[in-house]
Protein backbone atom coordinates (compact mmCIF):
# COMPACT_ATOMS: atom_id res chain seq x y z
CA UNK A 1 0.00 0.00 0.00
CA UNK A 2 1.03 3.69 -1.04
CA UNK A 3 1.65 5.72 2.03
CA UNK A 4 -1.21 8.29 3.25
CA UNK A 5 0.45 11.47 2.15
CA UNK A 6 0.78 10.07 -1.28
CA UNK A 7 -2.20 9.13 -1.41
CA UNK A 8 -3.47 12.68 -0.45
CA UNK A 9 -1.02 14.45 -2.83
CA UNK A 10 -2.72 12.53 -5.95
CA UNK A 11 -6.18 13.39 -4.60
CA UNK A 12 -5.06 17.21 -4.56
CA UNK A 13 -3.63 16.74 -8.19
CA UNK A 14 -6.60 14.97 -9.39
CA UNK A 15 -8.56 18.08 -7.94
CA UNK A 16 -6.41 20.38 -9.85
CA UNK A 17 -6.84 18.67 -12.93
CA UNK A 18 -10.60 18.50 -12.32
CA UNK A 19 -10.96 22.07 -11.77
CA UNK A 20 -8.94 22.99 -14.79
CA UNK A 21 -11.07 20.69 -17.02
CA UNK A 22 -14.41 22.62 -15.59
CA UNK A 23 -12.79 25.82 -16.43
CA UNK A 24 -11.95 24.74 -20.03
CA UNK A 25 -14.95 23.29 -20.91
CA UNK A 26 -17.36 26.27 -19.80
CA UNK A 27 -14.30 28.31 -21.82
CA UNK A 28 -15.26 25.88 -24.85
CA UNK A 29 -18.91 26.05 -24.22
CA UNK A 30 -19.21 29.91 -23.54
CA UNK A 31 -17.17 30.05 -26.92
CA UNK A 32 -19.91 27.85 -28.53
CA UNK A 33 -22.79 29.88 -27.11
CA UNK A 34 -21.60 32.98 -27.78
CA UNK A 35 -20.14 32.51 -31.10
CA UNK A 36 -23.82 31.26 -31.96
CA UNK A 37 -25.25 34.00 -30.52
CA UNK A 38 -22.97 36.27 -32.55
CA UNK A 39 -24.12 34.38 -35.73
CA UNK A 40 -27.48 34.67 -35.65
CA UNK A 41 -27.25 38.48 -34.75
CA UNK A 42 -25.33 38.71 -37.96
CA UNK A 43 -27.59 37.50 -39.62
CA UNK A 44 -30.75 39.47 -38.58
CA UNK A 45 -28.66 42.35 -39.50
CA UNK A 46 -27.50 41.40 -42.74
CA UNK A 47 -31.33 40.17 -43.54
CA UNK A 48 -32.52 44.03 -42.25
CA UNK A 49 -29.30 45.69 -44.23
CA UNK A 50 -30.68 43.50 -47.17
CA UNK A 51 -34.42 44.65 -46.54
CA UNK A 52 -33.50 48.41 -45.98
CA UNK A 53 -31.26 48.84 -49.14
CA UNK A 54 -34.18 46.77 -51.16
CA UNK A 55 -36.36 49.25 -50.00
CA UNK A 56 -34.49 52.32 -50.64
CA UNK A 57 -33.77 51.19 -54.22
CA UNK A 58 -37.60 50.60 -54.95
CA UNK A 59 -38.28 53.82 -53.53
CA UNK A 60 -35.33 55.35 -55.96
CA UNK A 61 -37.05 53.28 -59.21
CA UNK A 62 -40.70 55.49 -58.24
CA UNK A 63 -39.23 58.56 -58.20
CA UNK A 64 -38.94 58.87 -54.18
CA UNK A 65 -35.87 60.51 -51.43
CA UNK A 66 -34.30 56.22 -51.21
CA UNK A 67 -32.89 57.29 -47.38
CA UNK A 68 -36.17 57.51 -45.52
CA UNK A 69 -37.69 53.86 -46.70
CA UNK A 70 -34.03 52.25 -46.11
CA UNK A 71 -34.82 53.67 -42.25
CA UNK A 72 -37.76 52.25 -41.48
CA UNK A 73 -37.34 48.84 -42.91
CA UNK A 74 -34.40 48.26 -41.02
CA UNK A 75 -36.12 49.40 -38.02
CA UNK A 76 -39.29 47.04 -39.24
CA UNK A 77 -36.55 44.17 -38.54
CA UNK A 78 -35.24 45.24 -35.03
CA UNK A 79 -32.30 48.05 -35.88
CA UNK A 80 -33.86 51.20 -35.43
CA UNK A 81 -30.59 53.09 -35.54
CA UNK A 82 -30.93 53.57 -31.47
CA UNK A 83 -27.55 54.54 -30.82
CA UNK A 84 -27.30 51.92 -27.63
CA UNK A 85 -27.77 48.13 -29.44
CA UNK A 86 -27.64 49.17 -32.95
CA UNK A 87 -26.20 51.54 -35.45
CA UNK A 88 -28.06 52.07 -38.86
CA UNK A 89 -26.52 54.29 -41.74
CA UNK A 90 -27.96 54.57 -44.75
CA UNK A 91 -25.71 55.99 -48.06
CA UNK A 92 -27.66 57.42 -50.66
CA UNK A 93 -24.91 57.13 -52.91
CA UNK A 94 -23.21 54.39 -51.72
CA UNK A 95 -19.60 55.50 -49.63
CA UNK A 96 -17.57 52.93 -50.65
CA UNK A 97 -17.59 50.09 -52.44
CA UNK A 98 -17.25 49.07 -55.99
CA UNK A 99 -20.27 51.49 -56.45
CA UNK A 100 -19.36 54.26 -53.93
CA UNK A 101 -20.86 57.72 -55.94
CA UNK A 102 -23.49 55.71 -58.44
CA UNK A 103 -26.76 57.67 -57.84
CA UNK A 104 -28.52 54.10 -59.22
CA UNK A 105 -27.48 52.55 -56.02
CA UNK A 106 -28.37 52.58 -52.10
CA UNK A 107 -26.05 51.38 -49.66
CA UNK A 108 -27.11 50.24 -45.80
CA UNK A 109 -24.46 49.84 -43.32
CA UNK A 110 -25.77 48.28 -39.67
CA UNK A 111 -23.77 48.03 -36.36
CA UNK A 112 -25.02 45.64 -33.43
CA UNK A 113 -24.30 45.46 -30.24
CA UNK A 114 -24.05 41.36 -28.90
CA UNK A 115 -24.68 40.86 -25.29
CA UNK A 116 -22.67 37.58 -24.53
CA UNK A 117 -23.45 34.66 -21.98
CA UNK A 118 -20.00 33.88 -20.76
CA UNK A 119 -17.36 36.46 -23.35
CA UNK A 120 -18.00 39.06 -20.93
CA UNK A 121 -15.91 37.11 -18.27
CA UNK A 122 -12.84 37.07 -19.73
CA UNK A 123 -12.95 40.17 -22.73
CA UNK A 124 -13.47 43.27 -21.48
CA UNK A 125 -14.20 45.33 -24.76
CA UNK A 126 -17.92 44.98 -26.45
CA UNK A 127 -18.79 42.20 -29.03
CA UNK A 128 -20.35 44.48 -32.23
CA UNK A 129 -20.97 43.20 -35.76
CA UNK A 130 -21.47 45.35 -38.87
CA UNK A 131 -22.79 44.36 -41.86
CA UNK A 132 -23.30 46.19 -45.28
CA UNK A 133 -25.65 45.90 -47.87
CA UNK A 134 -25.74 47.70 -51.70
CA UNK A 135 -29.17 47.22 -53.89
CA UNK A 136 -29.15 48.34 -57.45
CA UNK A 137 -32.17 50.35 -58.71
CA UNK A 138 -31.89 49.30 -62.50
CA UNK A 139 -34.72 51.57 -64.98
CA UNK A 140 -36.09 49.88 -67.30
CA UNK A 141 -34.52 50.18 -71.01
CA UNK A 142 -35.77 49.74 -74.26
CA UNK A 143 -33.48 48.71 -77.25
CA UNK A 144 -33.93 48.23 -80.77
CA UNK A 145 -33.47 44.14 -81.43
CA UNK A 146 -29.60 43.95 -83.09
CA UNK A 147 -28.77 47.21 -82.48
CA UNK A 148 -31.17 48.78 -85.26
CA UNK A 149 -29.96 47.43 -88.44
CA UNK A 150 -32.11 46.53 -90.85
CA UNK A 151 -31.02 43.24 -92.34
CA UNK A 152 -29.21 40.89 -90.16
CA UNK A 153 -27.50 37.60 -91.26
CA UNK A 154 -26.98 35.60 -88.23
CA UNK A 155 -25.04 32.59 -89.66
CA UNK A 156 -21.78 32.79 -88.49
CA UNK A 157 -20.06 31.17 -91.13
CA UNK A 158 -20.46 30.72 -94.93
CA UNK A 159 -20.04 32.84 -97.83
CA UNK A 160 -23.15 34.84 -99.24
CA UNK A 161 -25.19 34.59 -95.50
CA UNK A 162 -26.30 37.97 -97.00
CA UNK A 163 -26.13 38.78 -100.55
CA UNK A 164 -28.02 41.38 -102.70
CA UNK A 165 -28.43 40.26 -106.73
CA UNK A 166 -30.48 40.87 -109.41
CA UNK A 167 -31.03 43.75 -111.77
CA UNK A 168 -32.81 45.53 -109.18
CA UNK A 169 -31.59 48.61 -107.15
CA UNK A 170 -31.66 48.33 -103.09
CA UNK A 171 -32.00 51.27 -100.68
CA UNK A 172 -32.41 50.75 -97.17
CA UNK A 173 -32.93 53.24 -95.04
CA UNK A 174 -33.00 54.22 -91.27
CA UNK A 175 -30.74 51.12 -90.71
CA UNK A 176 -27.60 49.49 -91.65
CA UNK A 177 -26.82 45.75 -92.84
CA UNK A 178 -25.04 43.42 -90.38
CA UNK A 179 -23.34 40.06 -91.46
CA UNK A 180 -22.39 37.70 -88.93
CA UNK A 181 -20.30 35.22 -90.93
CA UNK A 182 -16.64 34.65 -90.34
CA UNK A 183 -16.17 33.65 -94.31
CA UNK A 184 -12.45 35.63 -95.25
CA UNK A 185 -13.53 36.33 -98.61
CA UNK A 186 -17.18 36.51 -99.57
CA UNK A 187 -19.23 36.68 -95.87
CA UNK A 188 -21.11 39.65 -97.74
CA UNK A 189 -21.69 39.12 -101.61
CA UNK A 190 -23.57 42.00 -104.09
CA UNK A 191 -23.44 40.31 -107.57
CA UNK A 192 -25.51 40.06 -110.90
CA UNK A 193 -25.19 44.18 -111.61
CA UNK A 194 -27.36 44.86 -108.64
CA UNK A 195 -26.76 48.58 -106.76
CA UNK A 196 -27.16 48.84 -103.50
CA UNK A 197 -27.33 51.77 -101.16
CA UNK A 198 -27.76 52.25 -97.22
CA UNK A 199 -29.03 54.95 -95.70
CA UNK A 200 -28.42 55.89 -92.24
CA UNK A 201 -26.44 52.57 -90.81
CA UNK A 202 -23.29 51.05 -93.01
CA UNK A 203 -22.59 47.43 -93.54
CA UNK A 204 -20.95 45.64 -91.17
CA UNK A 205 -19.30 42.39 -91.50
CA UNK A 206 -17.25 39.87 -88.99
CA UNK A 207 -15.78 38.36 -92.37
CA UNK A 208 -14.70 39.67 -95.53
CA UNK A 209 -16.85 40.74 -98.95
CA UNK A 210 -16.97 40.40 -102.38
CA UNK A 211 -18.35 43.03 -105.09
CA UNK A 212 -18.79 41.95 -108.43
CA UNK A 213 -18.00 44.43 -111.47
CA UNK A 214 -21.11 44.93 -112.06
CA UNK A 215 -22.43 45.87 -109.03
CA UNK A 216 -22.32 49.09 -106.17
CA UNK A 217 -22.44 49.14 -103.08
CA UNK A 218 -22.67 52.11 -100.90
CA UNK A 219 -20.83 52.68 -98.38
CA UNK A 220 -18.22 49.87 -98.85
CA UNK A 221 -18.96 46.95 -95.83
CA UNK A 222 -16.73 47.46 -92.74
CA UNK A 223 -14.87 43.84 -91.89
CA UNK A 224 -13.86 42.80 -88.71
CA UNK A 225 -17.36 43.20 -86.62
CA UNK A 226 -17.91 41.80 -83.50
CA UNK A 227 -20.59 38.78 -83.66
CA UNK A 228 -24.22 39.81 -82.61
CA UNK A 229 -26.17 36.95 -80.31
CA UNK A 230 -29.19 36.02 -81.43
CA UNK A 231 -31.83 37.19 -79.19
CA UNK A 232 -34.21 35.00 -77.09
CA UNK A 233 -37.45 36.32 -78.22
CA UNK A 234 -40.41 35.01 -75.82
CA UNK A 235 -42.24 31.86 -76.86
CA UNK A 236 -46.17 33.34 -78.04
CA UNK A 237 -49.15 31.36 -76.80
CA UNK A 238 -52.55 31.16 -78.33
CA UNK A 239 -54.81 29.85 -76.21
CA UNK A 240 -57.65 29.42 -78.59
CA UNK A 241 -58.29 28.21 -81.91
CA UNK A 242 -58.28 30.69 -85.04
CA UNK A 243 -61.69 30.88 -86.49
CA UNK A 244 -61.44 30.93 -90.31
CA UNK A 245 -64.97 32.35 -91.76
CA UNK A 246 -65.02 31.77 -95.64
CA UNK A 247 -68.11 33.51 -95.96
CA UNK A 248 -67.29 37.03 -94.62
CA UNK A 249 -63.52 36.73 -94.95
CA UNK A 250 -62.48 37.35 -91.29
CA UNK A 251 -60.09 35.02 -89.58
CA UNK A 252 -59.85 35.94 -85.76
CA UNK A 253 -56.44 35.56 -84.00
CA UNK A 254 -55.81 31.78 -82.31
CA UNK A 255 -53.87 28.26 -83.19
CA UNK A 256 -54.62 27.40 -86.71
CA UNK A 257 -53.04 24.78 -88.87
CA UNK A 258 -54.73 26.05 -92.34
CA UNK A 259 -52.76 29.67 -92.78
CA UNK A 260 -52.32 28.87 -96.73
CA UNK A 261 -54.23 31.00 -99.16
CA UNK A 262 -55.58 30.45 -102.86
CA UNK A 263 -57.04 33.50 -104.02
CA UNK A 264 -60.04 36.02 -102.20
CA UNK A 265 -60.04 38.74 -100.11
CA UNK A 266 -59.21 37.71 -96.46
CA UNK A 267 -59.19 40.18 -93.30
CA UNK A 268 -57.11 39.45 -90.12
CA UNK A 269 -58.55 40.64 -87.17
CA UNK A 270 -55.56 41.77 -83.94
CA UNK A 271 -53.96 39.37 -82.23
CA UNK A 272 -51.67 36.45 -82.40
CA UNK A 273 -51.53 33.40 -85.08
CA UNK A 274 -49.82 30.76 -84.09
CA UNK A 275 -49.52 28.54 -87.33
CA UNK A 276 -48.79 25.05 -87.46
CA UNK A 277 -48.25 23.72 -90.97
CA UNK A 278 -46.84 27.42 -93.43
CA UNK A 279 -47.84 30.34 -94.39
CA UNK A 280 -48.88 30.57 -98.28
CA UNK A 281 -50.03 33.27 -99.81
CA UNK A 282 -50.76 32.19 -103.79
CA UNK A 283 -51.31 34.53 -106.92
CA UNK A 284 -54.77 36.56 -107.05
CA UNK A 285 -55.16 36.70 -102.99
CA UNK A 286 -55.66 40.09 -100.78
CA UNK A 287 -54.78 39.59 -97.27
CA UNK A 288 -55.07 43.06 -94.79
CA UNK A 289 -54.08 42.74 -91.02
CA UNK A 290 -53.66 45.73 -88.99
CA UNK A 291 -52.35 45.04 -85.43
CA UNK A 292 -50.84 41.53 -86.00
CA UNK A 293 -48.66 38.96 -85.20
CA UNK A 294 -47.84 35.81 -86.91
CA UNK A 295 -45.92 32.98 -84.67
CA UNK A 296 -44.75 30.22 -87.62
CA UNK A 297 -44.23 27.26 -85.32
CA UNK A 298 -43.59 24.91 -88.13
CA UNK A 299 -43.76 25.12 -92.30
CA UNK A 300 -42.14 27.43 -94.53
CA UNK A 301 -43.46 31.17 -95.58
CA UNK A 302 -43.94 31.76 -98.73
CA UNK A 303 -45.96 34.62 -100.32
CA UNK A 304 -46.46 34.98 -104.45
CA UNK A 305 -45.44 37.90 -106.20
CA UNK A 306 -49.04 37.87 -107.06
CA UNK A 307 -50.50 38.39 -104.31
CA UNK A 308 -51.45 41.46 -102.51
CA UNK A 309 -50.35 41.61 -98.63
CA UNK A 310 -50.77 44.93 -96.38
CA UNK A 311 -49.99 43.16 -92.90
CA UNK A 312 -48.95 45.70 -89.74
CA UNK A 313 -47.60 44.30 -86.21
CA UNK A 314 -48.61 45.03 -82.95
CA UNK A 315 -48.75 48.59 -81.49
CA UNK A 316 -48.12 47.38 -77.82
CA UNK A 317 -48.16 44.63 -75.76
CA UNK A 318 -45.35 42.15 -75.25
CA UNK A 319 -45.12 41.87 -79.28
CA UNK A 320 -44.86 45.52 -80.46
CA UNK A 321 -43.49 45.68 -83.26
CA UNK A 322 -42.87 41.92 -84.61
CA UNK A 323 -44.68 41.21 -86.95
CA UNK A 324 -43.63 37.70 -88.06
CA UNK A 325 -42.00 35.37 -86.03
CA UNK A 326 -40.29 31.73 -87.42
CA UNK A 327 -39.51 29.43 -84.48
CA UNK A 328 -35.83 28.87 -83.95
CA UNK A 329 -36.39 25.13 -84.23
CA UNK A 330 -38.39 25.66 -87.81
CA UNK A 331 -35.67 26.04 -90.29
CA UNK A 332 -37.90 25.95 -93.38
CA UNK A 333 -37.45 29.06 -95.87
CA UNK A 334 -39.13 31.67 -95.93
CA UNK A 335 -39.74 33.67 -99.59
CA UNK A 336 -41.19 37.35 -99.32
CA UNK A 337 -42.69 38.43 -102.57
CA UNK A 338 -45.22 41.31 -103.18
CA UNK A 339 -46.77 43.44 -105.53
CA UNK A 340 -46.60 46.99 -105.75
CA UNK A 341 -49.39 47.53 -103.42
CA UNK A 342 -47.85 45.18 -100.69
CA UNK A 343 -46.65 47.27 -97.62
CA UNK A 344 -45.38 45.55 -94.44
CA UNK A 345 -44.60 47.06 -91.33
CA UNK A 346 -42.52 45.36 -88.74
CA UNK A 347 -40.11 42.97 -87.72
CA UNK A 348 -39.80 40.06 -89.62
CA UNK A 349 -37.40 37.57 -87.53
CA UNK A 350 -36.13 33.99 -89.32
CA UNK A 351 -33.46 32.67 -86.89
CA UNK A 352 -32.79 29.64 -88.12
CA UNK A 353 -34.17 29.64 -91.75
CA UNK A 354 -33.00 31.53 -94.87
CA UNK A 355 -35.02 34.30 -96.00
CA UNK A 356 -35.76 35.40 -99.68
CA UNK A 357 -36.95 38.83 -100.06
CA UNK A 358 -37.79 40.12 -103.55
CA UNK A 359 -38.45 43.76 -104.50
CA UNK A 360 -42.08 44.92 -104.77
CA UNK A 361 -41.61 48.29 -106.57
CA UNK A 362 -43.07 50.05 -104.13
CA UNK A 363 -41.53 53.06 -103.04
CA UNK A 364 -42.14 52.56 -99.12
CA UNK A 365 -43.33 48.42 -99.36
CA UNK A 366 -40.94 47.49 -96.80
CA UNK A 367 -41.25 49.51 -93.50
CA UNK A 368 -39.37 46.28 -91.34
CA UNK A 369 -36.60 44.68 -90.51
CA UNK A 370 -35.60 41.75 -91.73
CA UNK A 371 -33.55 39.14 -89.69
CA UNK A 372 -32.82 35.38 -90.82
CA UNK A 373 -29.95 32.78 -90.81
CA UNK A 374 -29.23 33.87 -94.19
CA UNK A 375 -30.94 36.71 -95.92
CA UNK A 376 -31.16 36.93 -100.08
CA UNK A 377 -32.03 39.75 -101.74
CA UNK A 378 -33.27 39.65 -105.01
CA UNK A 379 -35.40 40.20 -108.08
CA UNK A 380 -35.68 42.53 -110.69
CA UNK A 381 -38.44 44.45 -109.30
CA UNK A 382 -36.76 47.66 -106.80
CA UNK A 383 -36.66 46.87 -103.36
CA UNK A 384 -36.88 49.49 -101.06
CA UNK A 385 -36.85 48.76 -96.92
CA UNK A 386 -37.36 51.69 -94.53
CA UNK A 387 -36.22 50.80 -91.03
CA UNK A 388 -37.78 53.42 -87.76
CA UNK A 389 -37.09 51.89 -84.66
CA UNK A 390 -40.53 52.76 -83.45
CA UNK A 391 -42.54 50.33 -85.92
CA UNK A 392 -40.27 47.84 -85.19
CA UNK A 393 -39.72 45.11 -82.54
CA UNK A 394 -37.59 46.44 -79.51
CA UNK A 395 -36.03 44.43 -76.44
CA UNK A 396 -37.64 46.14 -73.31
CA UNK A 397 -35.75 45.13 -70.04
CA UNK A 398 -38.28 45.69 -67.37
CA UNK A 399 -37.58 48.04 -64.03
CA UNK A 400 -35.86 46.07 -61.62
CA UNK A 401 -34.54 45.56 -57.80
CA UNK A 402 -31.05 43.53 -57.43
CA UNK A 403 -28.93 42.99 -54.76
CA UNK A 404 -25.06 43.91 -55.59
CA UNK A 405 -23.56 43.54 -52.56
Amino acid sequence: MKPRSEQLSQRGQSLVILAVGIVGLLGMSGLAIDGGIMFADRRHAQNAADAGAMAGAFSLLQGYDPVPPAYSRAADNDFDDNGVSNWVTVYYPPAYGANAGDYNYVQVEIESKVESMFAHFVFGGELRNTVNAVAHAKPATVEPLLFGNAIVGLAEGGCAVVWSHGSNSTDITGGGIHVNSNHPDCAFKSSGGNDLNVTGGGISVVGGFEIDGTSTVNPLPTTGAAVLETPAIPTPTCGSNAVRDSGTGVITPGYIDDFNFHGGSWTLEPGIYCVDGGFAVNSGTTILGNDVMIYVMSGDVSWNGGATLNLDAPNDGEFAGMLIYQDPANSAMATINGSSGSTFTGTMFFPSAEVQINGTGASDGFHAQVIGDTVDMSGTSDLNIIYNEDENYQLRDPAQVELTE
